[in-house]
């Protein structure tokens, strides 16, 4: 990236709270027939649960699976499947993730949700953890996010929001200024018309799906960085010419009409301040790897 100093933060006023989830279980959801793009009948694993062997940095193509997220699934402790709580609300990628008696777990690495919250679920919070502490870990088991970075902000840059993210994974994103503007790498650039699942919601509730499989030409991996262009996901996720959002690949892609690999929205803003540009080594993948595997 440019030599030119990254943007400055407010990180220093942020607060660190402590919020409760618990291991979600896998489920299979009866009021969404699973019903293929062929029209076929179509039953797969992949949402909630825990999945050992499917880590950030590996592709998301390539299982019989159906909205795929790595590691461990989490959900709110205190709410239902299908409300998002304030473990959803709160957690940031990054963030670290205990279990009841203050050992590592992981780090949040995804959240998925955004299909008419209340109605439907799930609304998952994903924890990358090695496979050890995987197979240690039960559904139902309680756990605590270190929660910070609701309020982060860029200090000179008002019109770039920033949300869904810790300043730890902020200070890892591929971010450089030049000419007043902030310039993000990207693995892949997606217009707004491929996008899907998730137009219309909270920002700060799950993901946008890639509705449209053929917007992407090379295979991603969990943890690659995607910018969306002509879109809004400052407050909403909707099109609105001259604006990006980035974020990054939390979930597999899945075999229903419509749906696609999902992107949790990182930074957003009009193209005047926020551009992007293509990078192959634009990934946190391998990063969040390591993080999820500290103590």
């Amino acid at each position: 990236m440019s030599a030119e100093p990254r943007p400055r933060d407010n990180r220093d006023r942020l607060v660190r709270v402590a919020i409760a989830g618990r291991v979600a279980p896998a489920r299979l959801h009866a009021e969404v027939p699973p019903i293929d793009r062929e029209g076929r009948w179509c039953v797969l694993p992949g949402t909630g649960g825990i999945t050992r062997g499917v880590h950030a940095g590996d592709p998301v193509d390539g299982r019989a699976a159906d909205h795929l997220m790595v590691g461990a699934s989490m959900e709110d402790a205190e709410t239902t499947p299908q409300v998002p709580g304030s473990f959803h609300l709160l957690a940031c990628l990054g963030n670290r993730v205990r279990d009841g008696s203050g050992a590592m777990l992981g780090v949040v690495a995804g959240k998925r949700g955004g299909l008419a919250p209340g109605f439907f679920p799930p609304n998952l919070v994903s924890v990358e953890a090695p496979d050890d502490r995987l197979a240690s870990m039960l559904p139902g088991d309680r756990v605590v996010v270190e929660a910070t970075g609701r309020g982060l902000a860029f200090a000179d840059l008002p019109e770039v929001t920033l949300c869904n993210l810790g300043p730890r994974l902020l200070d890892a994103l591929p971010l450089g200024l030049a000419r007043g503007r902030i310039v993000a790498s990207v693995r892949a650039i997606v217009p707004s018309i491929a996008a899907g699942p998730g137009l219309g919601q909270d920002v700060w509730v799950g993901d946008l799906e890639i509705g449209d499989p053929t917007a992407i030409e090379d295979g991603l991996r969990f943890g690659d960085l995607v910018a969306f262009t002509d879109l809004d996901g400052r407050v909403s996720r909707f099109h609105r010419p001259d604006h990006v959002a980035v974020g990054l690949v939390v979930h597999g892609p899945s075999p229903r009409p419509g749906h696609g690999v999902g992107i949790t929205i990182l930074l957003s803003g009009p193209t005047a301040r926020l551009a992007v540009r293509l990078d192959a080594g634009a990934t946190v993948g391998p990063l969040l790897r390591t993080w999820g595997a500290e103590r």
